[in-house]
């Protein structure tokens, strides 16, 4: 497949900004849940889950980042520890929410196309399913739904990246 240079660096960035985002978020949630008036009883667990969430992330998109929005089963698992691990840190404060927030988008990076829409009906689902992380309030319906959208509607800079890698199914 040939690409143009303006495709080749744009794909670059975009690449680069959607794997780099989550460390970025992962840190402001963190100092956020430290500002907390006395931070929470699981100050241990949080950042433990920090630590690992960071470690998981580095090994699937960082270190396999070839296989992001690629292959199925492998993206799968980082998708599913990856929504697991964020909320279990929102059990914990709600200062993490916005690390939550993130798999909706995260699951058209990670997941391949078709399968990305599950990725983001799931995060969603688990929003509402997981104990005590949000109860379904209008407000909070709205805001999961909102998130759905904003990441569907930004499919195409997602569509742009996933287009332009080089797939083995199809050389």
């Amino acid at each position: 497949m040939m690409r143009n240079r303006w495709t080749a660096h744009t794909t670059g960035r975009i690449d680069w900004f959607w794997t780099a985002l989550p460390y970025a978020i992962l840190v402001v949630t963190f100092v956020l849940y430290l500002a907390e008036k006395p931070p929470a009883t699981g100050l241990f667990w949080s950042a433990v889950g920090t630590v690992f969430l960071g470690l998981w992330h580095w090994w699937w998109a960082i270190r396999h980042g070839r296989q992001l929005g690629l292959e199925l089963l492998p993206m799968s698992v980082y998708f599913v520890g990856l929504l697991v691990s964020t909320a279990g840190l929102t059990l914990i404060s709600f200062s993490f929410f916005p690390l939550y927030l993130m798999c909706f988008a995260l699951a058209f990076v990670a997941l391949p196309r078709a399968w990305a829409y599950l990725g983001m009906a799931l995060t969603g689902v688990v929003a509402f399913v997981a104990p005590w992380l949000l109860d379904p309030t209008v407000d909070n319906v709205a805001a999961i739904v909102g998130g759905g959208a904003l990441a569907a509607a930004a499919d195409g800079p997602f569509a742009l990246s996933n287009k332009a890698r080089p797939s083995c199914r199809n050389p």
